[in-house]
C-alpha cells in the first residue's frame, strides 16, 4: 500500500513540475486537429465555396472550384436521376485518352470560356438586379457513389430584387443536385 502511495505521489509531483510541457503538448494537438479539419475538403465545403464565389461574383474562385473536364463530360447526361450506372459511364468517358488530350490541349481556353460565361452572367445580374443571392437552406443528402464522386442534394433559396419594373422579382426555393468529383463541382442541376 505504501509503495502504491509513493508511486502516485511520484507521478503527481512529476505532473506538478512538468505541467507547462503537458499543457503545451495538449495545445499543439488541438491546433493540429483544428488545422487538419479546416484543410480537409468535404462535398459540403466545396458547394459552400462555389455558392460563395457565385454570390460574390468571383469568376476566378468559381472556376477554381469546378472540374471543367467533368462538366464537359456530364453536360449532356447529368440530371436528378443520375445514378451509379451513370457514374461508370461518366468515369469511362472522363478517363478517355482522346478527351484527355483534347482537354489538356485546350485547358486555358476552357478556363477562359468558363470565366467569360460566368462574368456575362454576373454582368446580367448586376444590370438587372439590385441584389441577387443564393442561400443554402440545408443539405438534404450526401450520397457517395464511388471513387471521390458524390451526389449532394441541397435546398437553396434564390432571391433577387429587380433594378426596374421590367424585370421579375425572384424568390424561389428549389432542391438542386450537385455532382462533386475529387473535391470539385462536376455538375449541377439549375439553381438560377
Amino acid at each position: 500500500m505504501e509503495e502504491e502511495t509513493n508511486k502516485f505521489s511520484g507521478i503527481l509531483s512529476w505532473l506538478k513540475v512538468h505541467w507547462m510541457l503537458i499543457a503545451g503538448i495538449a495545445a499543439a494537438i488541438v491546433v493540429v486537429v483544428i488545422v487538419l479539419c479546416s484543410c480537409i475538403k468535404t462535398p459540403k465545403k466545396v458547394i459552400k465555396n462555389y455558392v460563395s464565389a457565385l454570390n460574390s461574383h468571383n469568376a476566378e474562385k468559381a472556376v477554381k472550384s469546378m472540374d471543367l473536364k467533368a462538366i464537359n463530360v456530364l453536360s449532356y447526361s447529368f440530371d436528378t436521376k443520375f445514378n451509379e450506372e451513370d457514374f461508370y459511364e461518366f468515369l469511362e468517358d472522363y478517363q478517355d485518352d482522346d478527351l484527355a488530350y483534347e482537354y489538356n490541349d485546350n485547358l486555358e481556353e476552357f478556363i477562359e470560356n468558363a470565366k467569360l460565361e460566368l462574368e456575362e452572367m454576373f454582368d446580367y445580374q448586376e444590370d438587372n438586379y439590385k441584389s441577387y443571392k443564393i442561400k443554402i437552406v440545408k443539405f438534404k443528402s450526401v450520397k457517395k457513389i464511388e471513387k471521390g464522386f458524390y451526389l449532394v442534394k441541397v435546398q437553396v433559396n434564390v432571391k433577387a430584387t429587380p433594378a426596374s419594373s421590367d424585370v421579375k422579382k425572384i424568390d424561389k426555393n428549389t432542391t438542386t443536385t450537385f455532382a462533386v468529383y475529387n473535391n470539385k463541382i462536376a455538375a449541377t442541376t439549375d439553381i438560377f
